[in-house]
């Protein structure tokens, strides 16, 4: 635990002085408080089952949940999905959510959407669900996969006064430069409150460490792709359709829908969708979204796209990879790029 402003006590009672303390303790399974809830399954404990169950239930709908019931369908476990919301991986955009649940119900994977689990009870050889509505249902076993929180309890931080989210919340207060209420006392990533993705606290980490030896440049816009590796991947990076809309944004939807080349002659059709958000006041690229194979690595690549300001003009100029998926996401760019006859002077096209 943090004892004072630069010394730190190990369990063993040792103490280290620092001029700096920074935390990076990430984040672990949260667990609802819920009658019961203790007795479930977490991600983490999946990865040490002696078998796995026959049948699954699975609290939740984000990335995690997702990404574990298509893991153990494929195993042959009987996965049913309990999310209270009314989509799966709610931040992505609506056509992305739409496209994997309908993929994850084909395949066999049951979803209740709008379903609240209200007790679990595992002290039997099954686990039994409570639902909202007064029913009971019954698995071989239960996984929470709610999200996750800071990991910072135990740290000594209330004691110590630095200022931590409202409400209860667990992550520390920090400024652009990662360093907490009190001098001296640093937070990165997760423990932050930052996005719950690896790149982003190494970011963080390099930007800290920076600020700390005094150099604090002028820090561009975060642009951060993201993914679910479901079956199919999901991947996303800048604005979603909806929060173009919440932010008052006039923009216009480019998109395509297809199955790969590639899989044209199996019984596997590996559909495919993409879209982007286009600034209708510039043509700037807003938002690139995916679902599909390779998804993820899509997403990176449309990263760099947005970080670097282009336009869907200049990307339809972009020459493309043909057969690829990727070159659809070239043909996202400026659908109305108009063809000349030999003819036209430079004249007639500045009238036009």
């Amino acid at each position: 635990m943090i004892e004072l402003p630069g010394v730190v006590r190990t369990d063993s009672g040792r103490r280290v002085e620092a001029a700096d303390i920074m935390i990076a303790t990430g984040a672990a399974p949260l667990v609802p408080n819920l009658p019961g809830a203790a007795g479930a399954l977490l991600s983490d404990d999946i990865f040490h089952l002696a078998s796995l169950p026959e049948s699954l239930a699975i609290v939740g709908g984000g990335y995690i949940a997702t990404e574990f019931a298509c893991l153990l369908h494929r195993f042959g476990v009987a996965v049913t999905m309990f999310e209270v919301g009314d989509r799966l991986i709610a931040g992505f955009d609506h056509d992305v959510a739409d496209r994997l649940e309908r993929a994850l119900r084909a395949q066999g994977i049951d979803i209740r959407l709008g379903t609240r689990i209200d007790a679990i009870d595992t002290t039997r050889s099954r686990a039994t669900l409570t639902l909202d509505d007064g029913t009971t249902t019954r698995f071989d076993d239960v996984m929470l996969a709610v999200g996750r929180r800071p990991a910072t309890s135990g740290l000594g931080l209330a004691e110590l006064g630095v200022a931590q989210g409202a409400d209860g919340a667990v992550e520390v207060e920090v400024d652009a430069w990662g360093e907490a209420s009190i001098p001296g006392i640093h937070a990165i990533g997760d423990a932050a409150g930052a996005m719950m993705l690896t790149p982003v606290a190494v970011r963080d980490g390099r930007r800290c460490i920076d600020a700390i030896r005094g150099h604090r440049p002028d820090q561009p816009e975060d642009i951060v792709p993201t993914a679910t590796f479901t079956t199919p991947e999901c991947g996303s990076v800048g604005l979603t359709e909806a929060e173009a809309s919440a932010a008052g944004i006039a923009f216009e939807v480019r998109s395509k829908a297809f199955s790969m080349l590639t899989a044209v002659l199996s019984n596997d059709p590996q559909d495919v969708f993409m879209k982007a958000i286009v600034a209708r006041k510039d043509g700037r690229l807003l938002g690139i979204h995916f679902f599909g194979p390779h998804a993820g690595e899509a997403a990176q690549m449309g990263a760099v796209a947005l970080s670097a300001g282009l336009t869907e003009a200049e990307l339809g100029r972009t020459m493309s990879l043909h057969p690829s998926t990727s070159e659809e996401v070239i043909g996202l760019g400026d659908p109305d790029m108009p063809i000349h006859g030999p003819a036209e002077t430079a004249e007639a096209l500045a009238a036009e």
